[in-house]
């Protein structure tokens, strides 16, 4: 078994967030150069290094720490993760004869909090559920009616719909005055005051591009 440490970074410091809330952090080091060291010196081989004001950004923000870890390194290999941020209103239909849609396929991503896990979890576990109910019945190759059913009267579908509008607000008025239009709007939904209307996302294909107009990336080692 592989233990990889994670260095997550906020301002410039290494912090744990409570339940993804960045206004709830806890400061472990404020150098995080020497924190990279002391899990080197543990002998770790491998660091995950999260940028998490840029990941609530979408924009580096942590590079001058990130590079203090870096630095007198060697690249020995690029990755990369894309999660889907489709949301509430764009949680597709669920089931269809045979098989069902579930966790990141199903876009079940509490995008403003980054975390996904949990409601992967849970609609794993409606999936289930129903799927035992089927079975019992005797049923093969139908749609598992239940599992939407049980998401609609989840707290998976109640997070999500909180949240609904914080992703679509940052995409239409930018940064500053999208981030407090969000911010509002999810603590107000929070508080049970909901909002009378949900904004709709740019559609995926209109941020494609073709084949031809894309070429392989030729990274420095």
């Amino acid at each position: 078994m592989l233990l990889i440490p994670a260095i997550d970074l906020k301002d410039g410091h290494c912090v744990r967030l409570k339940q993804g809330d960045m206004e709830q952090a806890t400061v472990f080091s404020e150098d995080p150069a020497e924190m990279a060291l002391h899990w080197l010196r543990q002998g770790a081989r491998r660091l995950h290094l999260v940028d998490l004001n840029g990941a609530f950004a979408g924009k580096p923000v942590n590079e001058p720490a990130i590079k203090a870890i870096l630095k007198g390194g060697r690249r020995v290999a690029y990755g990369a993760r894309a999660i889907n941020e489709g949301g509430w209103q764009a949680v597709p239909k669920l089931v269809f004869p045979g098989g069902a849609l579930i966790g990141c396929s199903a876009g079940f991503v509490n995008v403003p909090r980054i975390k996904g896990s949990h409601t992967a979890m849970k609609s794993g576990m409606m999936a289930a559920d129903a799927a035992v109910e089927a079975i019992a019945s005797q049923r093969q190759g139908d749609e598992l009616e239940a599992y939407p059913a049980a998401y609609k009267a989840s707290w998976v579908e109640k997070e999500l719909r909180t949240v609904r509008n914080t992703e679509p607000f940052v995409a239409k008025f930018g940064d500053v005055v999208g981030t407090a239009l969000a911010g509002t709007t999810m603590w107000l939904e929070h508080f049970g005051i909901s909002m009378p209307f949900t904004l709709s996302h740019k559609p995926d294909y209109t941020t494609l591009w073709r084949k031809e107009h894309c070429f392989p990336i030729e990274y420095p080692k």
